[in-house]
């Protein structure tokens, strides 16, 4: 009986709570417009919802986010497509050097960009990838190009995709020397010469004939080609290339032009300013150690 009771009164009260949700209308059309409300932000609130699993889910899969910055909001740029960077540091801009594909050569470092994410964070992204630097774009030069600043150094260091790249700090003057990646990112020289500025370019003053380990003149931008075995303007001597001449020359030592140790991996980055592994020491960053180091003659050994 007593149970009997108590249902009795949770069915009371269930009946009262459903009449007190009911609506109250005017009309049966003000009825329906209510139930079209409430129906309509029931689903708002569960596609706002799935929105947020979905974006939690994309996070976790991609890891953190920290190699990219607030650039969609700040720039207003919310398009996604491909995109890429233009990055300068102390007069120089940094390339990678893409082996794969029917044009392999230096380009600015980009690639494909992720669902969901706007195209100066796909750009801000592949640098890091490509290139170990964390960047922040700064605004935007062209359809898929970016200006951005290097934030910190050794930031991505998981391999991804084809895996951190060869890397290039190029001077203005050496941009009509090298040999560029085909179809990519459209006037990529235009770009580089636009951001490295006219006031970059050198004085029209003879340069040294100082030598690099395998003999290429650096001041006149030559480095030692792999292909042809030669030097030649417009090539960077990699670092395993300057490792063997070393080794043949017992005279030149283990350093190269910037005192770094290529028989160890090392090269010059002008970006941290010191020898790192993973890098080659292009000619215009042998010839301003040189400088730097007081070399004033061109019959000098290197040590």
């Amino acid at each position: 009986m007593v149970a009997f009771v108590g249902i009795v009164v949770l069915c009371a009260a269930i009946g009262s709570h459903a009449q007190s949700m009911e609506p109250i209308c005017s009309s049966p059309e003000a009825c329906l417009d209510k139930d079209r409300a409430s129906r309509d932000s029931v689903l708002l609130q569960t596609g706002l919802a799935t929105l947020k699993a979905a974006a939690a889910t994309t996070s976790a899969a991609w890891g953190p986010r920290r190699v990219t910055s607030d650039c969609a909001q700040r720039l207003n740029m919310f398009d996604e497509r491909h995109a890429a960077c233009v990055v300068v540091k102390d007069t120089r801009a940094l390339l990678v050097w893409v082996y794969y594909g029917s044009a392999p050569g230096w380009d600015l470092p980009g690639g494909q960009h992720h669902r969901g994410e706007a195209a100066c964070e796909t750009a801000e992204r592949e640098v890091c990838e490509e290139t170990g630097f964390q960047v922040r774009a700064k605004r935007q030069l062209s359809y898929n190009v970016f200006e951005c600043d290097i934030v910190a150094a050794d930031v991505c260091k998981k391999p991804v995709d084809e895996g951190p790249l060869r890397k290039k700090c190029a001077q203005y003057h050496e941009l009509g020397q090298l040999q560029y990646r085909g179809w990519t990112w459209g006037d990529k020289q235009g770009l580089l010469r636009s951001a490295l500025g006219a006031s970059a370019s050198g004085s029209s003053a003879p340069q040294p004939d100082w030598c690099d380990a395998c003999g290429c003149k650096m001041c006149k931008g030559e480095g030692f080609s792999t292909t042809s075995q030669q030097c030649s303007a417009g090539h960077t001597t990699e670092v395993n290339e300057a490792g063997t001449c070393l080794r043949k020359s017992a005279q030149q030592g283990d350093k190269d032009a910037c005192g770094c140790k290529p028989s160890e991996g090392e090269g010059w980055s002008s970006i941290v300013g010191k020898c790192a592994k993973g890098h080659d020491t292009d000619p215009g960053e042998g010839c301003e150690c040189q400088k730097r180091a007081g070399r004033s003659s061109p019959a000098q050994k290197i040590s």
